[in-house]
């Protein structure tokens, strides 16, 4: 069959037909598969909320529901939203400086379909924190010097890219 709508619940009835003569009919339902929402934006952000807007399947019922799924790495965090048939959810009490990563499926009868993505970091609220090192040596003034201070620069920048990503803000100065 062609022209369905995407995430429908469709009711097939079967008789069979002789003559005058008609038999009882048999039907079944059955949802079709949902394809997934199109064009996730993030429409509004600011240090503790994000809003997320996407656009409905192609050939999908007005009533089409969603469901989302938002994740943080470095908080360890995730958890899902059943939207409804809204195409747009604000996600509020986020942590400033930090990247969600945002998952949207569509739903139908049990099914759900692939996810469309996205990811926003919400607005950085700027805090310095100081850290000190101690440097020792063999050989008197190394750690004074200019290229020793580049060194565990890069390896200072090294070790927090390792660790911290581009999963929350930071930068480090000297």
């Amino acid at each position: 069959m062609d022209g369905l709508k995407t995430g429908a619940n469709y009711t097939l009835t079967v008789y069979t037909a002789n003559g005058h003569l008609r038999s009882q009919p048999v039907a079944g339902s059955k949802f079709t598969l949902p394809l997934p929402p199109k064009d996730p934006k993030i429409t509004y952000f600011n240090k503790s909320h994000i809003t997320l807007k996407w656009t409905a399947p192609t050939n999908a019922l007005q009533t089409a529901q969603y469901d989302v799924h938002v994740r943080t790495d470095f908080w360890g965090h995730s958890w899902n939203r059943q939207v409804g048939s809204n195409n747009s959810f604000t996600f509020d009490g986020l942590k400033a400086g930090t990247k969600y990563d945002f998952e949207v499926r569509t739903k139908a009868g049990g099914l759900i379909s692939e996810p469309v993505g996205i990811s926003q970091q919400t607005e950085v609220e700027r805090r310095e924190i100081s850290l000190s090192m101690l440097c020792s040596s063999e050989r008197a003034l190394l750690c004074d010097s200019d290229g020793m201070r580049e060194v565990m620069f890069l390896r200072l920048s090294t070790f927090f890219s390792n660790r911290l990503n581009d999963s929350v803000f930071w930068e480090l100065k000297y």
